[in-house]
Order: C-alpha cells, then sequence, then structure tokens
C-alpha cells in the first residue's frame, strides 16, 4: 500500500533558484514569486482589503492554500496579521491595495 507523499517544505533558497532556473515557457509575475516566498516562511493566512493592484498575489497565494480573509478597513487587516503572528509565531501577512487618488 502506498501512502501519500508529505508535500515538500521549500526554502527562500528554494524558491530564489527555481525563480531562475524556471523553464523559458513558463510565465510567472510577481504575485507568483511572492506567493512562492510566504509559502516558504509557513504563512498560512493573508489578511486584505482585495484591490485591483494586489490581485496576482491573492490569486497566486489561494492556488498555493493560502487562506484569503477580507477585512473591512486596512487597520484591521494589519492587527489581524500582528495577532496571528504572535499567537503561532508565524508571519502574519497584511496586504492592502491603493488608496484613493493613487
Amino acid at each position: 500500500e502506498q501512502g501519500i507523499a508529505p508535500k515538500k517544505t521549500l526554502s527562500v533558497t528554494d524558491v530564489f533558484h527555481g525563480v531562475f532556473s524556471s523553464p523559458p515557457d513558463v510565465l510567472r509575475h510577481g504575485g507568483d514569486l511572492v506567493a512562492d516566498v510566504l509559502e516558504a516562511h509557513g504563512v498560512k493566512f493573508i489578511f486584505t482589503l482585495v484591490g485591483g493592484h494586489i490581485s496576482p498575489l491573492l490569486v497566486s497565494s489561494k492556488d498555493r492554500g493560502i487562506r484569503i480573509i477580507d477585512v473591512r478597513h486596512e487597520v484591521n487587516a494589519v492587527f489581524a496579521a500582528d495577532a496571528v503572528g504572535r499567537l503561532t509565531g508565524r508571519p502574519g501577512v497584511a496586504a492592502v491595495t491603493a488608496g484613493p487618488g493613487v
């Protein structure tokens, strides 16, 4: 009976080398790169005020199993990320988009 192989945990070095050794036919964008680093650091949640400027990051993170939690104000995203960091010892991440007039 074969078991399911455990998911390999990526180190930041693995991510760095993977970026520059990707096959030329694989198109990656900045959201993929940031999501790779977040995954390598064990991030489980991103608290966000969703907006167009950060959509690639959010889509790539969700594809990697990082839970996206939308809040109603930027400050709440930061407070929640801080709480996650303090309670779990893992990096707490807040991602917000550009404000009015930007």
